[in-house]
């Protein structure tokens, strides 16, 4: 949250005997406070994976339309050309993290070809924003131990909304509603238009 301290949220659905979300704050000065929140605000992450496309611009309009913000991983080989679209969501509340510069399995390659995949998305990125990308999810949420140690925070998913199965923006909607809890993160991409009419709906 700041410099001097970290913020660590838990999904509700691991305390089944508690009514409220614990919130547990870490400060750099080793003082650690608890604060029950007492469901006074919670939150849902949406994040979006494979771009950038021809879609993310207007995706990223119609969550500032509704002041919300996403995480959207992009793929390095993609970000050619779309140059303006890394700088308008660099720009914005939104965050832009790493997916591969390819979009190949992690877990299947050497060390050296996972230093690639982080290390040339990341000197496009910068090239780009002057800044350093600090998340990564791996294609298919695949991966091996090596990739733990490269500084990245490694961000996964609880809630996939399957668009890039149905290609029905009812049912990916709807999957993501039905499933939806405090803390939970949404599997979604910026590829498809049926995931931009899904966003609408929202």
């Amino acid at each position: 949250r700041s410099d001097e301290s970290i913020v660590v949220y838990f999904n509700n659905v691991i305390f089944n005997n508690i009514d409220f979300i614990p919130f547990v704050e870490i400060s750099l000065e080793e003082n650690i406070s608890y604060i029950n929140s007492n469901n006074s605000e919670k939150y849902i992450a949406f994040t979006y994976d494979d771009g950038p496309s021809d879609y993310t611009l207007e995706l990223l309009d119609v969550l500032e339309k509704h002041n919300s913000s996403a995480n959207f991983f992009v793929v390095g080989n993609r970000i050619k050309g779309k140059e303006d679209i890394i700088s308008k969501i660099y720009n914005s509340n939104s965050e832009i993290s790493s997916h591969g510069y390819t979009h190949s399995n992690f877990k299947t390659m050497t060390d050296e070809e996972i230093s690639n995949e982080l290390n040339s998305t990341n000197i496009i990125f910068n090239s780009i924003t002057g800044d350093k990308i600090k998340y990564v999810r791996p294609p298919y949420g695949e991966y091996n131990d090596t990739l733990t140690t490269y500084g990245y925070n490694i961000i996964l998913w609880n809630i996939d909304s399957k668009d890039w199965l149905i290609k029905d923006s009812d049912k990916i909607y709807n999957n993501v509603i039905k499933n939806a809890c405090d803390g939970c993160i949404v599997l979604m991409h910026d590829s498809y238009d049926k995931t931009l009419e899904a966003t609408k709906k929202s």
